[in-house]
């Protein structure tokens, strides 16, 4: 979660990545949007009303797209301001930070088994 934070394009550029080196996704992207358009020729009211929702979806996106930047420029805006330096510290804190939080609670859930004793020892 930190990387995406640290590198928010990081999905933009895996998903662009993986869609161009792909053939096969290509194509098959490809032919599920005819898929849909044979499906809306087909039963025309039912193509009307995919036509709407995705019209309302996209006239909608840029105003969610920008309520989520405002939110997250103010919870992620002191982590952007880091130089190389700040962001590597920050992780690498968060890497041991965790590394100790799961040894503890692996811990606490060890020892809150039941050992079984074995006869003959």
């Amino acid at each position: 979660m930190l990387i995406l934070i640290e590198y928010p394009n990081l999905i933009y550029y895996l998903t662009l990545n993986m869609y161009m080196g792909s053939p096969a996704l290509h194509e098959f992207v490809i032919g599920i949007g005819q898929w849909f358009q044979g499906v809306g020729m087909a039963v025309a009211p039912l193509g009307d009303l995919g036509a709407n929702i995705n019209n309302s979806l996209v006239n909608a996106a840029p105003g969610f797209r920008h309520s989520l930047e405002a939110a997250g420029t103010s919870l992620t805006s002191p982590i952007f301001q880091l130089d190389d330096a700040g962001k590597y510290v920050l992780s690498q804190n968060l890497a041991a930070w965790t590394a100790a939080v799961l040894a503890l609670f692996y811990s606490a859930y060890a020892s809150s088994r039941s050992h079984r004793r074995v006869r003959g020892r």
